[in-house]
């Protein structure tokens, strides 16, 4: 059987540069949809929603 590290995926392939990127948040949502669709990504529209409660503890949801 194969070890747990063996099974490791390598997800990097692009650095967010903030210089680059669209001052309207859903044009560079949009531009992000595009880029994964073009590259067949499987379910490019599958994400988790985070947000933080008033005392700053985390909450996501897939």
């Amino acid at each position: 059987m194969a070890s747990l590290a063996d099974l490791r995926e390598e997800y990097v392939r692009h650095q967010l540069n903030i210089a680059d990127a669209a001052t309207d948040p859903m044009a560079q949502f949009n531009h992000w949809l595009q880029e994964a669709m073009n590259a067949e990504v499987p379910e490019p529209n599958a994400f988790t929603l985070s947000t933080v409660d008033q005392s700053g503890q985390p909450f996501s949801r897939v």
